[in-house]
């Protein structure tokens, strides 16, 4: 397998591919007639959703292509509170009916299943969205994983209320 550190150095900018881990890259086809590319590549940790949202730009921009699909995994990734919170921001994009609800959570993995303690109420609209499928397939294609979704903590609200701001100091005469 090629990396793609070595394939792309004069396409990403010097500045992300030092960012980066190392990717190895499955698959790169290239379609000339529709300057469009798909680009599978596998890192060896994760990758925020907005860096990968930079390299496929980068490429795109630096190749002068119309289209390009960049299919990301990681092996062996150690799943973290941190990454389920950016996987929340990256669907949080494309599906903004859980925008508000999900600030705050926070996430629990035991084995498959990832608790979400929600603070901002909203359960019954999450679920609605289809957040929940949402998640479990972006789960599914980056980390090769089935992951249920189970929620906890104030769910009966479907209005967030975000916490009042401290009060004024008393005026001092």
């Amino acid at each position: 397998m090629q990396l793609l550190h070595n394939i792309f150095k004069n396409v990403i900018s010097g500045e992300l591919l030092a960012s980066l881990p190392e990717g190895e890259v499955e698959r790169c086809d290239v379609d000339i007639n529709s300057r469009s590319m798909v680009l599978d590549v596998q890192f060896k940790a994760y990758v925020t959703a907005g860096i990968r949202a930079r390299i496929g730009s980068e490429i795109k921009a630096a190749l002068k292509l119309n289209k390009i699909t960049l299919n990301i995994t990681f092996k062996d990734t150690e799943l973290t509170a941190d990454i389920f919170k950016d996987l929340t921001e990256e669907l949080r994009t494309k599906n903004p009916m859980v925008n508000g609800f999900l600030n705050d959570a926070v996430y629990n993995l035991n084995g498959n299943e990832l608790t979400v303690e929600l603070f901002g109420g909203g359960l019954k609209l999450i679920k609605d969205s289809g957040f929940e499928k949402q998640f479990a397939e972006l789960c599914r294609n980056l980390f090769g994983i089935a992951i249920s979704l189970k929620f906890t903590g104030k769910p009966e609200s479907d209005e967030y209320i975000p916490p009042a701001p401290a009060p004024a100091p008393a005026p001092t005469f």
